[in-house]
């Protein structure tokens, strides 16, 4: 497939939530556990966590507070060569499939993509080149919206087999209610 490495993030406060959304159980995995299983076994060189958590392998934000934008800075700021497939910890379903394909055609066009109407899991091919553009951004105390800032840059927006395959779980009726589709479904 070609190489790239995989970032989580992971350093929001869950304030939503009202938990740590990476600590929350998905089977018998932390949903953090999951995001980096399913990122090395579709040939991550690397996986990064973007955590503000202290923890010494994880990626703290440079610009606190900022959301998802911020995340992706760090990464950035940490000199992370090569591409990069950025995937948010609160995707449950996302699946290798959907991953490897936003990679591929990353890696294939030789550009940035992300799937229609989702402005997250994002293939970025040259993180490098972005932060500059993050920095400003960031410092200037603007919109933090991923989608409102890789709106200036070159694009593919892919489109999405499954809607449910990106669904994100912000508060506890979301996750509850994924669980149990989750459930229902594999009683089936």
């Amino acid at each position: 497939m070609g190489d790239f490495n995989g970032l989580i993030l992971a350093g929001g406060k869950s304030s939503r939530m009202g938990q740590d959304k990476a600590k929350l159980l998905w089977g018998e995995e932390t949903l953090l556990a999951r995001g980096q299983r399913i990122l090395k076994e579709i040939g991550a060189k690397q996986v990064f966590v973007s955590r503000n958590d202290g923890h010494p392998q994880h990626i703290a934000d440079v610009f606190v507070d900022k959301g998802p934008l911020s995340g992706i800075h760090a990464a950035c700021d940490r000199k992370i060569t090569g591409p990069l497939l950025v995937l948010p910890v609160d995707l449950p379903l996302v699946t290798h499939e959907a991953l490897k394909t936003l990679v591929c055609a990353g890696l294939n066009k030789q550009t940035t993509c992300c799937y229609k109407d989702h402005n997250l899991p994002l293939f970025i091919y040259d993180p490098a080149s972005l932060l500059k553009p993050l920095q400003d951004t960031l410092s200037r105390g603007c919109s933090y919206s991923v989608g409102r800032f890789f709106s200036r840059f070159p694009m593919l927006f892919l489109p999405l087999k499954s809607v449910h395959t990106l669904t994100n779980t912000n508060t506890p009726d979301q996750w509850q209610a994924i669980v149990k589709r989750n459930t229902l479904e594999n009683m089936l």
